[in-house]
């Protein structure tokens, strides 16, 4: 059970690079309408967190919020995914959540 959270994480990490990878290729400098004047894709960077929280913070203090307390709270997760007895829902849960931290720190590196 405990293999297969890694293996969800490392599945869910490499999602999320392959989509932003297919962004940056196929949308940087254009915008696709899904739905005119309701649903369209392009491609824009964010510094910060969600909604560019965190994007005018000084180096230092952005390395910690940004890279240093993820990494943190990864750890954590993978602690709890490898060593403790978790739920189905849970180790689910939380192996999503650490592959996508995942890719967000090998994005702010």
């Amino acid at each position: 059970m405990r293999k297969s959270g890694l293996i969800v994480s490392i599945f869910i990490f490499l999602t999320d690079r392959l989509s932003k990878y297919f962004a940056f290729k196929y949308l940087t400098g254009k915008v696709i309408n899904v739905i005119p004047s309701f649903i369209s894709l392009r491609y824009v960077e964010n510094r910060g967190a969600a909604f560019s929280i965190f994007s005018n913070l000084k180096e230092g203090l952005w390395n910690i919020l940004l890279i240093i307390l993820p990494s943190s709270v990864c750890l954590v997760l993978l602690y709890f995914i490898l060593k403790k007895d978790l739920s189905k829902s849970t180790l689910i849960a939380f192996s999503f959540i650490l592959g996508g931290a995942a890719g967000n720190i090998y994005d702010r590196i």
